[in-house]
């Protein structure tokens, strides 16, 4: 994604930043863990497994899950080679 944005002259320099580890929290960190944890009891096999393993990591207030069969394909984008 960088390669490209410099590629197309969007920007001219990207300055990307990495967080020092143990530092850092997030709220959503609770939500993974739940996810992972439900995920440890059934191996999903197909995409439609993941929806369930997601809408059933919480009990309160279930997850809501957008499901969607469109793919984008930017393979076709060679500025990065």
């Amino acid at each position: 994604m960088y390669c490209t944005l410099i590629a197309k002259g969007y920007v001219d320099e990207i300055e990307h930043k990495f967080q020092q580890t143990g530092y850092t929290f997030l709220s959503c960190d609770r939500d993974f863990a739940l996810i992972e944890k439900e995920k440890r009891v059934c191996e999903p096999q197909v995409p439609k497994d993941l929806i369930a393993i997601i809408t059933r990591a919480r009990q309160n207030k279930p997850f809501l899950v957008n499901y969607t069969q469109t793919f984008f394909d930017h393979s076709w984008d060679k500025s990065c080679q």
